[in-house]
């Protein structure tokens, strides 16, 4: 669960690349092989409702999601949250490797 209120547009767009990328390593480590499982997060973005330029970090997160393919659930109630599986969609960029010594 991800809750965003009051922390930068650029920071809680990585966050929710990081989340997303971490929750999918830690299944594939749990398992020997990569599945179609589903692995829900649920994150928090809020509405726009109190900000002058209205939704920004909603839009921007929906952008990402749509932008990697991902399988999600805008709650439709508030729209302020997304549900996304963090299985679903395609890797923008591979991780930096660690040089070894």
């Amino acid at each position: 669960f991800l809750d965003w209120h009051r922390t930068t547009k650029a920071a809680k767009v990585t966050a929710a690349k990081t989340a997303t990328q971490q929750q999918q390593q830690q299944q594939q480590q749990q398992q020997q092989q990569p599945t179609h499982q589903s692995s829900w997060l649920c994150i928090v973005t809020g509405s726009g409702a109190h900000s002058q330029e209205g939704p920004i970090l909603r839009n921007a997160v929906h952008a990402l999601l749509e932008k990697r393919q991902m399988e999600y659930q805008l709650n439709r109630k508030g729209r302020g949250s997304f549900l996304v599986n963090a299985q679903s969609g395609i890797v923008l960029y591979a991780a930096p490797k660690h040089a070894e010594y």
